[in-house]
Protein backbone atom coordinates (compact mmCIF):
# COMPACT_ATOMS: atom_id res chain seq x y z
CA UNK A 1 0.00 0.00 0.00
CA UNK A 2 2.72 2.35 0.91
CA UNK A 3 5.22 1.62 -1.86
CA UNK A 4 1.98 2.55 -4.69
CA UNK A 5 1.73 5.83 -3.28
CA UNK A 6 5.47 6.55 -3.88
CA UNK A 7 5.33 8.69 -6.96
CA UNK A 8 8.76 7.05 -7.78
CA UNK A 9 7.73 3.49 -7.30
CA UNK A 10 7.40 1.51 -10.81
CA UNK A 11 5.12 -1.22 -12.03
CA UNK A 12 8.44 -3.69 -11.55
CA UNK A 13 9.16 -2.75 -7.49
CA UNK A 14 5.37 -3.09 -6.84
CA UNK A 15 5.45 -6.46 -8.63
CA UNK A 16 7.96 -7.64 -6.88
CA UNK A 17 6.36 -6.96 -3.54
CA UNK A 18 3.47 -8.76 -4.06
CA UNK A 19 5.76 -12.00 -5.46
CA UNK A 20 6.76 -12.44 -1.80
CA UNK A 21 3.32 -14.00 -1.53
CA UNK A 22 2.69 -17.19 -3.44
CA UNK A 23 -1.11 -17.25 -2.22
CA UNK A 24 -1.68 -13.62 -3.30
CA UNK A 25 0.03 -13.21 -6.32
CA UNK A 26 -1.93 -16.98 -7.73
CA UNK A 27 -5.20 -14.94 -6.49
CA UNK A 28 -3.84 -11.99 -8.34
CA UNK A 29 -3.31 -13.92 -11.74
CA UNK A 30 -6.67 -15.73 -11.14
CA UNK A 31 -8.52 -12.58 -11.19
CA UNK A 32 -6.47 -10.74 -13.59
CA UNK A 33 -7.26 -13.96 -16.23
CA UNK A 34 -10.87 -14.06 -15.55
CA UNK A 35 -13.92 -13.28 -17.94
CA UNK A 36 -15.03 -10.82 -15.96
CA UNK A 37 -12.07 -8.54 -16.46
CA UNK A 38 -11.88 -9.91 -20.05
CA UNK A 39 -8.39 -9.47 -21.60
CA UNK A 40 -7.86 -10.34 -25.51
CA UNK A 41 -4.81 -12.32 -24.30
CA UNK A 42 -3.81 -14.54 -20.98
CA UNK A 43 -1.67 -12.66 -18.25
CA UNK A 44 1.08 -14.87 -17.55
CA UNK A 45 3.37 -12.61 -14.93
CA UNK A 46 2.58 -10.50 -11.91
CA UNK A 47 4.63 -7.29 -13.87
CA UNK A 48 2.02 -7.67 -16.39
CA UNK A 49 -1.04 -8.04 -14.28
CA UNK A 50 -0.17 -4.70 -12.57
CA UNK A 51 0.57 -2.79 -15.71
CA UNK A 52 -2.76 -3.73 -17.63
CA UNK A 53 -5.22 -3.29 -13.91
CA UNK A 54 -3.49 -0.68 -13.12
CA UNK A 55 -1.96 0.31 -9.62
CA UNK A 56 -5.22 1.68 -8.45
CA UNK A 57 -6.93 -1.28 -8.65
CA UNK A 58 -4.17 -3.72 -7.90
CA UNK A 59 -3.81 -1.44 -4.72
CA UNK A 60 -7.40 -1.98 -3.96
CA UNK A 61 -7.08 -5.51 -5.17
CA UNK A 62 -4.16 -6.56 -2.68
CA UNK A 63 -6.17 -4.80 0.03
CA UNK A 64 -9.33 -6.69 -0.21
CA UNK A 65 -7.89 -9.77 -0.87
CA UNK A 66 -5.11 -9.50 1.79
CA UNK A 67 -7.84 -8.72 4.10
CA UNK A 68 -9.82 -12.00 3.43
CA UNK A 69 -6.94 -14.34 3.44
CA UNK A 70 -6.10 -13.32 6.85
CA UNK A 71 -8.96 -13.03 8.81
CA UNK A 72 -10.79 -15.90 7.76
CA UNK A 73 -11.12 -17.15 11.60
CA UNK A 74 -11.24 -14.59 14.62
CA UNK A 75 -11.44 -14.99 18.59
CA UNK A 76 -15.18 -13.40 18.38
CA UNK A 77 -17.59 -16.73 19.31
CA UNK A 78 -20.63 -15.01 18.13
CA UNK A 79 -19.46 -14.23 14.91
CA UNK A 80 -19.74 -15.89 12.34
CA UNK A 81 -16.42 -15.45 10.58
CA UNK A 82 -17.11 -17.64 7.30
CA UNK A 83 -20.04 -16.15 6.94
CA UNK A 84 -19.19 -12.76 7.14
CA UNK A 85 -16.70 -13.44 3.82
CA UNK A 86 -19.32 -15.12 2.24
CA UNK A 87 -21.76 -12.23 2.20
CA UNK A 88 -18.93 -10.12 1.69
CA UNK A 89 -17.96 -11.94 -1.71
CA UNK A 90 -21.34 -12.05 -3.18
CA UNK A 91 -22.04 -8.40 -2.21
CA UNK A 92 -18.42 -7.37 -3.94
CA UNK A 93 -19.82 -9.46 -7.15
CA UNK A 94 -23.35 -7.49 -7.29
CA UNK A 95 -21.31 -4.16 -6.56
CA UNK A 96 -18.94 -5.03 -9.37
CA UNK A 97 -22.07 -6.48 -11.72
CA UNK A 98 -24.13 -3.15 -11.25
CA UNK A 99 -20.89 -0.62 -11.92
CA UNK A 100 -20.55 -3.01 -15.28
CA UNK A 101 -24.04 -2.43 -16.52
CA UNK A 102 -24.01 1.55 -15.69
CA UNK A 103 -20.17 1.91 -16.69
CA UNK A 104 -20.18 4.49 -13.79
CA UNK A 105 -17.38 2.85 -11.69
CA UNK A 106 -13.92 0.81 -12.81
CA UNK A 107 -15.57 -2.53 -12.29
CA UNK A 108 -12.89 -3.76 -10.10
CA UNK A 109 -12.78 -0.69 -7.79
CA UNK A 110 -16.54 -1.73 -7.27
CA UNK A 111 -15.85 -5.13 -6.03
CA UNK A 112 -13.19 -4.32 -3.55
CA UNK A 113 -15.55 -1.50 -2.38
CA UNK A 114 -18.31 -4.66 -1.94
CA UNK A 115 -16.05 -6.68 -0.73
CA UNK A 116 -14.66 -4.46 2.45
CA UNK A 117 -17.99 -3.01 2.79
CA UNK A 118 -18.30 -4.15 6.42
CA UNK A 119 -14.63 -4.69 7.63
CA UNK A 120 -15.97 -2.21 10.64
CA UNK A 121 -17.59 -5.00 11.88
CA UNK A 122 -14.85 -7.47 11.38
CA UNK A 123 -12.43 -5.14 13.10
CA UNK A 124 -14.48 -4.72 15.79
CA UNK A 125 -15.29 -8.79 16.52
CA UNK A 126 -11.50 -9.09 16.07
CA UNK A 127 -10.57 -5.95 18.53
CA UNK A 128 -12.88 -6.33 21.43
CA UNK A 129 -14.60 -10.52 20.64
CA UNK A 130 -15.91 -11.04 24.13
CA UNK A 131 -18.01 -7.38 24.23
CA UNK A 132 -18.88 -7.58 20.58
CA UNK A 133 -20.28 -10.99 20.89
CA UNK A 134 -22.11 -9.64 23.73
CA UNK A 135 -23.47 -6.75 21.43
CA UNK A 136 -24.15 -9.19 18.61
CA UNK A 137 -26.36 -11.67 21.02
CA UNK A 138 -28.48 -8.55 22.17
CA UNK A 139 -28.77 -6.73 18.71
CA UNK A 140 -30.09 -10.23 17.08
CA UNK A 141 -32.91 -10.09 14.91
CA UNK A 142 -33.36 -6.49 15.93
CA UNK A 143 -31.95 -4.62 12.56
CA UNK A 144 -28.70 -2.48 11.49
CA UNK A 145 -30.13 0.09 13.64
CA UNK A 146 -30.16 -1.36 17.10
CA UNK A 147 -26.77 -2.65 16.38
CA UNK A 148 -25.19 0.52 15.56
CA UNK A 149 -27.04 2.03 18.84
CA UNK A 150 -25.42 -0.85 20.91
CA UNK A 151 -21.88 -0.34 19.22
CA UNK A 152 -21.81 2.92 20.21
CA UNK A 153 -23.11 2.63 23.62
CA UNK A 154 -20.73 0.06 24.55
CA UNK A 155 -17.84 0.71 22.02
CA UNK A 156 -17.98 4.56 21.58
CA UNK A 157 -17.64 3.98 18.61
CA UNK A 158 -19.67 1.65 15.24
CA UNK A 159 -18.97 -0.43 12.41
CA UNK A 160 -19.91 2.12 10.11
CA UNK A 161 -17.31 4.93 11.49
CA UNK A 162 -15.08 2.09 11.47
CA UNK A 163 -15.09 1.38 8.04
CA UNK A 164 -14.87 4.67 7.15
CA UNK A 165 -11.72 5.17 9.00
CA UNK A 166 -9.99 2.36 8.08
CA UNK A 167 -10.61 2.48 4.26
CA UNK A 168 -9.49 6.38 4.57
CA UNK A 169 -6.01 4.95 6.03
CA UNK A 170 -6.11 2.54 3.27
CA UNK A 171 -6.01 5.74 0.89
CA UNK A 172 -9.31 4.19 -1.24
CA UNK A 173 -10.82 7.08 -3.10
CA UNK A 174 -13.18 9.69 -1.15
CA UNK A 175 -16.15 8.95 -3.07
CA UNK A 176 -16.02 4.75 -2.17
CA UNK A 177 -15.80 6.33 1.52
CA UNK A 178 -18.76 8.39 1.40
CA UNK A 179 -20.96 5.54 0.01
CA UNK A 180 -20.13 3.67 2.03
CA UNK A 181 -20.60 5.86 5.36
CA UNK A 182 -24.28 6.17 4.24
CA UNK A 183 -25.67 3.09 2.19
CA UNK A 184 -26.44 0.73 4.98
CA UNK A 185 -28.43 3.65 7.07
CA UNK A 186 -30.33 4.39 4.14
CA UNK A 187 -30.02 7.97 4.95
CA UNK A 188 -28.51 8.70 2.08
CA UNK A 189 -31.02 11.81 1.02
CA UNK A 190 -28.83 14.35 2.12
CA UNK A 191 -26.31 13.33 -0.85
CA UNK A 192 -27.14 15.05 -4.49
CA UNK A 193 -28.91 12.54 -6.83
CA UNK A 194 -26.25 13.50 -10.02
CA UNK A 195 -23.05 12.84 -7.47
CA UNK A 196 -21.42 9.20 -8.02
CA UNK A 197 -21.39 9.25 -4.47
CA UNK A 198 -25.61 8.42 -4.15
CA UNK A 199 -25.50 6.13 -7.14
CA UNK A 200 -22.56 4.14 -5.55
CA UNK A 201 -24.28 3.90 -2.26
CA UNK A 202 -27.51 2.66 -4.07
CA UNK A 203 -25.26 0.03 -5.84
CA UNK A 204 -23.92 -1.16 -2.19
CA UNK A 205 -27.06 -1.21 -0.94
CA UNK A 206 -28.67 -3.48 -3.43
CA UNK A 207 -25.93 -5.58 -3.92
CA UNK A 208 -26.00 -6.00 0.23
CA UNK A 209 -30.04 -7.13 -0.03
CA UNK A 210 -28.59 -9.55 -2.51
CA UNK A 211 -26.40 -10.98 -0.79
CA UNK A 212 -28.91 -11.42 1.98
CA UNK A 213 -30.76 -13.94 -0.21
CA UNK A 214 -27.33 -16.37 -0.95
CA UNK A 215 -26.91 -17.81 2.43
CA UNK A 216 -30.35 -17.96 3.91
CA UNK A 217 -33.23 -20.59 3.91
CA UNK A 218 -36.26 -20.35 2.41
CA UNK A 219 -38.06 -18.99 4.75
CA UNK A 220 -36.01 -16.06 5.97
CA UNK A 221 -35.60 -15.83 2.01
CA UNK A 222 -39.21 -15.13 1.46
CA UNK A 223 -39.32 -12.05 3.94
CA UNK A 224 -36.08 -10.68 2.23
CA UNK A 225 -37.20 -10.94 -1.26
CA UNK A 226 -39.60 -7.72 -1.71
CA UNK A 227 -37.13 -5.53 0.04
CA UNK A 228 -34.75 -6.79 -2.60
CA UNK A 229 -36.96 -6.48 -5.73
CA UNK A 230 -38.12 -2.80 -3.97
CA UNK A 231 -34.28 -1.26 -3.80
CA UNK A 232 -34.55 -2.56 -7.37
CA UNK A 233 -37.64 -1.15 -8.45
CA UNK A 234 -35.97 2.59 -7.14
CA UNK A 235 -33.43 2.03 -9.33
CA UNK A 236 -35.48 1.25 -12.55
CA UNK A 237 -34.47 -2.51 -12.65
CA UNK A 238 -36.87 -4.36 -14.12
CA UNK A 239 -37.92 -7.49 -12.98
CA UNK A 240 -36.18 -9.53 -15.92
CA UNK A 241 -32.98 -7.68 -15.52
CA UNK A 242 -32.94 -8.12 -11.47
CA UNK A 243 -33.78 -12.22 -12.76
CA UNK A 244 -30.54 -12.09 -14.97
CA UNK A 245 -28.52 -10.03 -12.48
CA UNK A 246 -29.43 -12.20 -9.65
CA UNK A 247 -29.10 -15.40 -11.65
CA UNK A 248 -25.43 -14.30 -13.06
CA UNK A 249 -24.08 -12.95 -9.63
CA UNK A 250 -25.18 -16.43 -8.19
CA UNK A 251 -23.18 -18.16 -10.83
CA UNK A 252 -20.08 -15.48 -10.06
CA UNK A 253 -20.43 -16.34 -6.30
CA UNK A 254 -20.04 -20.09 -6.82
CA UNK A 255 -16.90 -19.96 -8.96
CA UNK A 256 -15.19 -17.21 -6.96
CA UNK A 257 -16.16 -18.77 -3.47
CA UNK A 258 -12.99 -21.79 -4.16
CA UNK A 259 -10.44 -19.90 -5.69
CA UNK A 260 -10.97 -17.38 -2.94
CA UNK A 261 -11.47 -20.30 0.34
CA UNK A 262 -14.47 -18.76 0.69
CA UNK A 263 -18.40 -21.16 1.56
CA UNK A 264 -20.90 -21.14 -0.72
CA UNK A 265 -23.66 -22.83 -1.48
CA UNK A 266 -26.65 -23.77 -4.11
CA UNK A 267 -29.10 -21.12 -4.64
CA UNK A 268 -32.52 -21.21 -6.17
CA UNK A 269 -33.06 -19.19 -9.64
CA UNK A 270 -34.28 -16.18 -8.94
CA UNK A 271 -38.13 -17.09 -10.37
CA UNK A 272 -38.23 -19.92 -8.04
CA UNK A 273 -37.69 -17.62 -4.73
CA UNK A 274 -40.45 -15.62 -6.50
CA UNK A 275 -42.84 -18.30 -6.73
CA UNK A 276 -41.83 -19.45 -3.28
CA UNK A 277 -42.23 -16.11 -1.87
CA UNK A 278 -46.02 -15.57 -3.58
CA UNK A 279 -46.99 -18.96 -2.41
CA UNK A 280 -46.10 -17.79 0.89
CA UNK A 281 -47.92 -15.09 0.62
CA UNK A 282 -50.82 -15.87 -1.48
CA UNK A 283 -51.24 -19.81 -1.81
CA UNK A 284 -53.27 -20.68 -5.02
CA UNK A 285 -54.56 -23.98 -6.11
CA UNK A 286 -52.70 -26.25 -8.11
CA UNK A 287 -55.72 -26.86 -10.27
CA UNK A 288 -54.81 -25.70 -14.08
CA UNK A 289 -56.77 -22.68 -13.80
CA UNK A 290 -55.29 -20.19 -11.96
CA UNK A 291 -57.39 -19.19 -9.03
CA UNK A 292 -56.91 -15.68 -8.90
CA UNK A 293 -59.43 -12.30 -9.00
CA UNK A 294 -58.23 -11.76 -12.66
CA UNK A 295 -55.94 -9.99 -14.61
CA UNK A 296 -56.07 -7.57 -17.97
CA UNK A 297 -54.01 -9.98 -20.47
CA UNK A 298 -53.14 -8.86 -23.94
CA UNK A 299 -53.10 -11.09 -26.40
CA UNK A 300 -51.10 -10.09 -29.47
CA UNK A 301 -51.02 -13.31 -31.70
CA UNK A 302 -51.64 -13.11 -35.35
CA UNK A 303 -53.23 -17.02 -36.10
CA UNK A 304 -56.59 -16.07 -35.62
CA UNK A 305 -57.39 -19.95 -34.53
CA UNK A 306 -54.74 -19.24 -31.47
CA UNK A 307 -56.20 -16.24 -30.50
CA UNK A 308 -59.74 -17.50 -30.30
CA UNK A 309 -58.27 -20.69 -28.41
CA UNK A 310 -56.44 -18.58 -26.30
CA UNK A 311 -59.09 -16.33 -25.55
CA UNK A 312 -61.98 -18.35 -24.73
CA UNK A 313 -59.07 -20.29 -21.98
CA UNK A 314 -57.98 -16.97 -20.04
CA UNK A 315 -61.50 -15.76 -19.93
CA UNK A 316 -62.55 -19.00 -18.53
CA UNK A 317 -59.97 -18.44 -16.26
CA UNK A 318 -61.58 -15.57 -14.80
CA UNK A 319 -59.09 -12.98 -17.12
CA UNK A 320 -60.32 -10.43 -19.31
CA UNK A 321 -58.75 -10.73 -22.44
CA UNK A 322 -57.84 -8.15 -25.07
CA UNK A 323 -56.61 -9.37 -28.44
CA UNK A 324 -54.79 -7.14 -30.81
CA UNK A 325 -53.29 -7.66 -34.70
CA UNK A 326 -49.92 -7.54 -35.41
CA UNK A 327 -49.22 -3.72 -36.05
CA UNK A 328 -48.20 -1.15 -34.02
CA UNK A 329 -50.87 1.17 -34.18
CA UNK A 330 -53.56 -0.86 -33.20
CA UNK A 331 -51.47 -2.29 -30.63
CA UNK A 332 -50.78 1.04 -29.44
CA UNK A 333 -54.59 1.64 -29.28
CA UNK A 334 -55.08 -1.54 -27.10
CA UNK A 335 -52.78 -1.20 -24.17
CA UNK A 336 -54.12 0.26 -22.11
CA UNK A 337 -52.68 1.70 -18.76
CA UNK A 338 -54.41 -1.35 -16.72
CA UNK A 339 -53.29 -4.12 -18.80
CA UNK A 340 -51.06 -6.15 -16.52
CA UNK A 341 -49.95 -9.11 -18.40
CA UNK A 342 -48.88 -9.45 -22.54
CA UNK A 343 -48.89 -12.86 -24.39
CA UNK A 344 -47.12 -12.06 -27.66
CA UNK A 345 -46.13 -14.30 -30.71
CA UNK A 346 -42.19 -13.31 -30.67
CA UNK A 347 -41.89 -15.17 -34.20
CA UNK A 348 -44.07 -12.43 -36.39
CA UNK A 349 -42.14 -11.29 -39.42
CA UNK A 350 -44.84 -7.99 -39.21
CA UNK A 351 -43.31 -6.49 -36.40
CA UNK A 352 -39.78 -8.54 -35.03
CA UNK A 353 -39.75 -9.43 -31.26
CA UNK A 354 -37.37 -7.02 -30.03
CA UNK A 355 -39.57 -4.23 -31.53
CA UNK A 356 -42.55 -5.63 -30.44
CA UNK A 357 -41.01 -5.55 -26.45
CA UNK A 358 -39.35 -2.55 -26.51
CA UNK A 359 -42.81 -0.84 -27.40
CA UNK A 360 -44.79 -2.91 -24.59
CA UNK A 361 -41.53 -1.94 -22.34
CA UNK A 362 -41.65 2.14 -23.25
CA UNK A 363 -45.65 2.52 -23.47
CA UNK A 364 -45.36 0.91 -19.48
CA UNK A 365 -42.11 1.60 -18.09
CA UNK A 366 -43.38 2.23 -14.76
CA UNK A 367 -45.81 -0.59 -14.30
CA UNK A 368 -45.57 -3.80 -13.01
CA UNK A 369 -46.24 -5.44 -16.98
CA UNK A 370 -45.48 -9.38 -17.47
CA UNK A 371 -44.40 -10.77 -20.69
CA UNK A 372 -44.71 -13.73 -22.05
CA UNK A 373 -43.30 -14.90 -25.29
CA UNK A 374 -44.31 -17.60 -27.72
CA UNK A 375 -41.89 -19.36 -29.67
CA UNK A 376 -41.69 -22.00 -32.26
CA UNK A 377 -38.76 -24.27 -30.78
CA UNK A 378 -36.89 -24.11 -27.18
CA UNK A 379 -33.29 -24.04 -28.85
CA UNK A 380 -30.72 -21.60 -27.60
CA UNK A 381 -30.78 -18.81 -30.49
CA UNK A 382 -34.66 -19.04 -29.44
CA UNK A 383 -34.20 -18.56 -25.82
CA UNK A 384 -31.73 -15.78 -26.10
CA UNK A 385 -33.91 -13.78 -28.78
CA UNK A 386 -37.31 -14.36 -25.95
CA UNK A 387 -34.98 -12.73 -23.55
CA UNK A 388 -32.75 -10.09 -25.02
CA UNK A 389 -36.52 -8.65 -26.23
CA UNK A 390 -37.48 -8.41 -22.87
CA UNK A 391 -39.69 -11.03 -21.94
CA UNK A 392 -40.41 -12.73 -18.84
CA UNK A 393 -41.16 -16.00 -19.86
CA UNK A 394 -41.82 -17.56 -22.78
CA UNK A 395 -44.13 -20.56 -24.07
CA UNK A 396 -43.37 -23.16 -27.05
CA UNK A 397 -46.65 -23.42 -29.89
CA UNK A 398 -48.40 -25.87 -29.64
CA UNK A 399 -49.24 -24.66 -26.22
CA UNK A 400 -50.30 -26.70 -23.77
CA UNK A 401 -53.16 -26.07 -21.23
CA UNK A 402 -51.07 -27.17 -18.13
CA UNK A 403 -48.17 -24.94 -18.99
CA UNK A 404 -49.93 -21.40 -20.11
CA UNK A 405 -51.73 -21.71 -16.65
CA UNK A 406 -48.55 -22.39 -14.40
CA UNK A 407 -46.79 -19.45 -16.86
CA UNK A 408 -49.65 -17.22 -16.10
CA UNK A 409 -49.74 -18.37 -12.14
CA UNK A 410 -46.29 -17.29 -11.41
CA UNK A 411 -46.65 -13.69 -13.59
CA UNK A 412 -49.78 -13.17 -11.54
CA UNK A 413 -47.63 -13.91 -8.32
CA UNK A 414 -44.48 -11.13 -9.75
CA UNK A 415 -47.42 -8.87 -10.43
CA UNK A 416 -49.08 -8.67 -7.40
CA UNK A 417 -45.58 -9.07 -4.98
CA UNK A 418 -44.33 -5.25 -7.02
CA UNK A 419 -48.04 -4.02 -6.82
CA UNK A 420 -47.55 -4.53 -2.89
CA UNK A 421 -44.25 -2.54 -2.96
CA UNK A 422 -45.70 0.20 -4.96
CA UNK A 423 -48.36 0.33 -2.53
CA UNK A 424 -45.67 0.24 0.25
CA UNK A 425 -43.22 3.00 -1.62
CA UNK A 426 -45.82 6.14 -1.08
CA UNK A 427 -44.65 9.43 -1.92
CA UNK A 428 -41.27 7.72 -2.94
CA UNK A 429 -42.40 8.39 -6.74
CA UNK A 430 -40.20 11.40 -7.26
CA UNK A 431 -37.46 10.56 -5.66
CA UNK A 432 -37.27 7.19 -7.95
CA UNK A 433 -38.39 9.62 -11.41
CA UNK A 434 -34.88 11.86 -10.05
CA UNK A 435 -32.86 8.25 -9.88
CA UNK A 436 -34.11 6.78 -13.31
CA UNK A 437 -33.46 10.55 -14.94
CA UNK A 438 -30.20 10.60 -14.10
CA UNK A 439 -29.37 6.94 -14.31
CA UNK A 440 -30.86 7.52 -18.45
CA UNK A 441 -28.47 10.18 -18.95
CA UNK A 442 -25.97 7.83 -17.95
CA UNK A 443 -26.59 4.76 -20.02
CA UNK A 444 -24.27 4.84 -23.05
CA UNK A 445 -24.47 1.38 -24.52
CA UNK A 446 -20.70 1.34 -24.49
CA UNK A 447 -18.08 3.76 -22.46
CA UNK A 448 -14.88 1.75 -23.46
CA UNK A 449 -12.38 2.59 -26.27
CA UNK A 450 -12.19 -0.94 -27.72
CA UNK A 451 -8.52 0.00 -29.00
CA UNK A 452 -6.78 0.55 -25.92
CA UNK A 453 -9.39 -0.55 -23.16
CA UNK A 454 -9.57 2.61 -21.81
CA UNK A 455 -12.19 4.87 -20.75
CA UNK A 456 -13.68 6.59 -24.17
CA UNK A 457 -14.42 10.74 -24.78
CA UNK A 458 -17.95 9.72 -23.00
CA UNK A 459 -17.30 8.45 -19.99
CA UNK A 460 -14.34 11.39 -19.57
CA UNK A 461 -17.08 13.84 -20.30
CA UNK A 462 -19.29 12.06 -17.38
CA UNK A 463 -16.87 11.53 -15.17
CA UNK A 464 -15.26 15.18 -15.59
CA UNK A 465 -18.86 16.98 -14.85
CA UNK A 466 -18.41 14.64 -11.45
CA UNK A 467 -15.15 15.62 -10.37
CA UNK A 468 -16.43 19.24 -11.21
CA UNK A 469 -18.89 19.20 -8.64
CA UNK A 470 -17.38 16.97 -5.98
CA UNK A 471 -13.50 18.23 -6.15
CA UNK A 472 -12.45 21.69 -4.40
CA UNK A 473 -9.57 21.49 -6.74
CA UNK A 474 -9.26 19.85 -10.05
CA UNK A 475 -6.86 19.57 -13.14
CA UNK A 476 -6.48 17.49 -16.29
CA UNK A 477 -3.66 16.47 -18.59
CA UNK A 478 -4.64 16.59 -22.01
CA UNK A 479 -1.88 14.21 -24.30
CA UNK A 480 -1.04 14.01 -27.65
CA UNK A 481 1.42 11.31 -29.06
CA UNK A 482 4.01 12.88 -31.15
CA UNK A 483 4.65 12.12 -34.82
CA UNK A 484 1.57 9.79 -34.89
CA UNK A 485 1.08 10.48 -38.69
CA UNK A 486 4.61 9.72 -39.53
CA UNK A 487 4.36 6.09 -37.99
CA UNK A 488 0.89 5.58 -39.51
CA UNK A 489 2.47 6.41 -42.54
CA UNK A 490 5.63 4.78 -42.67
CA UNK A 491 4.40 1.51 -40.81
CA UNK A 492 0.88 1.36 -41.62
CA UNK A 493 -2.26 1.03 -39.46
CA UNK A 494 -1.17 -2.51 -37.24
CA UNK A 495 1.93 -0.38 -36.46
CA UNK A 496 0.20 2.95 -35.28
CA UNK A 497 -2.36 1.07 -33.26
CA UNK A 498 0.24 -0.67 -31.07
CA UNK A 499 1.90 2.76 -30.05
CA UNK A 500 -1.61 3.74 -28.97
CA UNK A 501 -2.28 0.78 -27.16
CA UNK A 502 1.34 0.72 -25.64
CA UNK A 503 0.81 4.55 -25.05
CA UNK A 504 -2.03 3.86 -22.76
CA UNK A 505 -0.47 0.94 -21.14
CA UNK A 506 2.53 3.47 -20.35
CA UNK A 507 -0.26 6.38 -19.09
CA UNK A 508 -2.19 4.09 -17.37
CA UNK A 509 1.15 2.24 -15.30
CA UNK A 510 2.14 5.46 -14.26
CA UNK A 511 -0.55 7.73 -13.24
CA UNK A 512 -1.72 8.08 -9.50
CA UNK A 513 -4.49 5.96 -8.01
CA UNK A 514 -6.49 8.79 -7.96
CA UNK A 515 -6.59 9.53 -11.24
CA UNK A 516 -8.28 8.71 -14.61
CA UNK A 517 -6.78 8.09 -18.06
CA UNK A 518 -9.10 8.02 -21.13
CA UNK A 519 -8.82 8.17 -24.61
CA UNK A 520 -10.10 11.68 -25.83
CA UNK A 521 -9.27 11.43 -29.82
CA UNK A 522 -8.00 9.77 -32.12
CA UNK A 523 -3.91 9.99 -31.13
CA UNK A 524 -4.96 12.50 -27.41
CA UNK A 525 -5.11 11.03 -24.19
CA UNK A 526 -6.92 12.74 -21.48
CA UNK A 527 -6.30 12.16 -17.17
CA UNK A 528 -8.53 13.50 -14.78
CA UNK A 529 -6.59 14.67 -11.80
CA UNK A 530 -9.13 15.11 -8.78
CA UNK A 531 -7.88 17.17 -5.78
CA UNK A 532 -4.68 18.16 -7.57
CA UNK A 533 -3.27 21.47 -7.37
CA UNK A 534 -1.75 23.11 -10.67
CA UNK A 535 2.47 22.45 -9.44
CA UNK A 536 1.14 18.71 -8.16
CA UNK A 537 -0.24 18.00 -12.35
CA UNK A 538 3.18 19.49 -13.75
CA UNK A 539 5.16 17.20 -11.70
CA UNK A 540 2.59 14.24 -13.04
CA UNK A 541 2.89 15.68 -15.98
CA UNK A 542 6.31 15.68 -16.66
CA UNK A 543 6.48 12.12 -14.82
CA UNK A 544 3.86 10.90 -17.79
CA UNK A 545 6.17 12.56 -20.33
CA UNK A 546 8.77 10.35 -19.21
CA UNK A 547 6.73 7.05 -18.48
CA UNK A 548 6.07 7.17 -22.38
CA UNK A 549 9.60 8.72 -23.85
CA UNK A 550 10.93 5.62 -21.95
CA UNK A 551 8.30 2.76 -22.75
CA UNK A 552 9.62 0.20 -25.50
CA UNK A 553 7.11 -0.77 -28.34
CA UNK A 554 7.73 -4.48 -29.27
CA UNK A 555 5.94 -6.31 -32.39
CA UNK A 556 6.55 -8.86 -34.66
CA UNK A 557 7.87 -6.45 -37.53
CA UNK A 558 10.01 -3.59 -35.99
CA UNK A 559 11.26 -2.58 -32.00
CA UNK A 560 10.44 1.24 -31.23
CA UNK A 561 10.65 3.36 -28.81
CA UNK A 562 8.56 6.58 -28.16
Amino acid sequence: MELTRQEDSSAQDIARVIKADPALSGRLLKFANSPYVGFSRSVASIENAVILLGVRVVRQLTLGLSVLANTKHGPCKTFDYPNFWSRSLATALATRALSTRDHLFPPEEAFVCGLLSQVGRLTLASSYPDSYAEILTTARNQGPKRLIQLERDILCTDHIELTAALLEDWGLPKVHIDALFHFETEDDDELQLDTRTHILSQYLRLATHMSKMFKVDNKVGTQLLPKLIEEAEQQKIQRDKLDKLFNEVVAQWREWGPILEVPTQEVPAFADLVEKAACATDPVSSNDHPQSTGLRILLVVADLATTQQLSGYLSNAGHQVVTAPNSRERLNEALEPNTQMVIADLTTPELDSTSLCAALRNARPDDPLYIIGLIQFEDEQHLRAASEAGADDYLIAPINHHALATRIRMGERTIRLIEKLKCAQGNDHSRSAKIANLKRRSEPSEMTDPLTHLPDRRYASICLQKEWEASTKLSCLSIEVDHFKRFNDRYGTAVSDAVLRETAIALRSAVRGSDLVCRYGTKEFLVICPNTSIPEAIKLAERLRSAVENHKISSTAMSLTI
